[in-house]
């Protein structure tokens, strides 16, 4: 049966957030010069019935009106909200037979996950993984959790320009998630928010982050350190470069220290497989160590060091009664008195 043709129809409500509601309604088919506007009323339904006690709230609309925003709701509540044409009379306002329509509002969103636990297992020559553990958030009034949103994002420095992809996105109902495939030596940002699923919208709670470095489970050590110390206390060291290493930046750490006490005497880092050890002492005994290091601008990861033992030369003392005597046209007889 059609309805009073004077009368407001097919209303209509829509879930706009956790505190608001949109009621809309098609005009009356008959135009009626004595309608001066619509009543709208609303109030909370209980577990079992439309009907409540507690006090309804309402409100007027212009005639030209056919929608309005109930606002200051309470989160994740059913609501009955009413529509009736109202007109004037000499008498004075008169509301007619009110249509009906319900929604419920938007549940809170979920507290962060609680307990969030990262594990980088890193890799050298290939991808890394991390490992994310987390959590339920504590209980709410809403719905139960439905799934968590995880999102990971490449934050160092070498991290690519675009905005897209630096992060990626994966949708779970686990509490624990690997995530895949990600930049070795690197830093990220995780961040977790449970989510529930309301009138077919995601609705996504407070996020929980944390971070993490994807550092290599080691960093290959130099081998073959050669020393050349025929030139007194200017001692030259070479090295021999690790391989696979071209896609990281890599410095060499080289560290002197004396022998017999361990006293260092030279530390620095070096961008090739050779350096010169200087600032030695004559006759000293020494330690050089060397070791690979990777190196970003807020990061460095160094490996086990190579060291050898070596010993610098003491100068000449000087000789005494030096005499060369010639023997014939080709030949010198050279006398000295040896030194000390």
């Amino acid at each position: 049966t059609l309805g009073d043709p004077r009368e407001p129809s097919n209303i209509r409500v829509t879930v706009i957030n956790n505190t608001s509601l949109r009621v809309s309604w098609d005009k009356p088919s008959l135009s009626d010069e004595s309608v001066e506007g619509y009543q709208i009323t609303w109030w909370k339904a209980n577990e079992h019935s439309n009907i409540t006690n507690q006090d309804n709230k309402t409100t007027f609309v212009s005639a030209d009106a056919n929608t309005f925003i109930i606002t200051d709701l309470e989160p994740y509540q059913r609501y009955i909200v009413q529509v009736a044409r109202a007109d004037s009379s000499a008498s004075g306002t008169g509301v007619t037979t009110a249509g009906r329509s319900e929604g419920t509002t938007d549940p809170s969103p979920n507290p962060p996950p609680g307990a969030l636990s990262l594990h980088s297992t890193g890799t050298l020559f290939s991808s890394s993984n991390v490992t994310v553990t987390w959590a339920p958030p504590p209980n709410t009034h809403g719905p139960p959790v439905q799934g968590y949103v995880v999102v990971i994002c490449r934050t160092d420095e070498e991290a690519p320009n675009q905005e897209t992809s630096n992060c990626k996105s994966t949708n779970t109902t686990a509490t624990a998630l690997t995530l895949q495939g990600l930049t070795t030596f690197a830093d990220y940002t995780v961040e977790i928010r449970a989510y529930v699923v309301h009138n077919g919208r995601i609705i996504e709670g407070t996020p929980r982050t944390a971070n993490v470095s994807t550092d290599p489970d080691f960093v290959p050590t130099i081998t073959n350190i050669a020393l050349d110390i025929s030139n007194g206390t200017f001692v030259h060291a070479t090295w021999q470069k690790p391989a696979g290493l071209e896609g990281f930046q890599v410095v060499f750490n080289v560290t002197v220290y004396e022998t017999t006490n361990g006293r260092v005497v030279l530390l620095q880092d070096v961008n090739e497989s050779e350096t010169y050890l200087t600032g030695l002492k004559q006759g000293g005994n020494y330690t050089v160590a060397v070791s690979t290091c990777l190196v970003r601008p807020t990061r460095r990861r160094c490996g086990e060091a190579s060291s050898t033992v070596f010993q610098t030369t003491r100068a000449g003392a000087a000789l005494t009664s030096f005499k060369a005597e010639a023997l014939n046209s080709t030949a010198l007889l050279v006398n000295w008195q040896r030194a000390g």
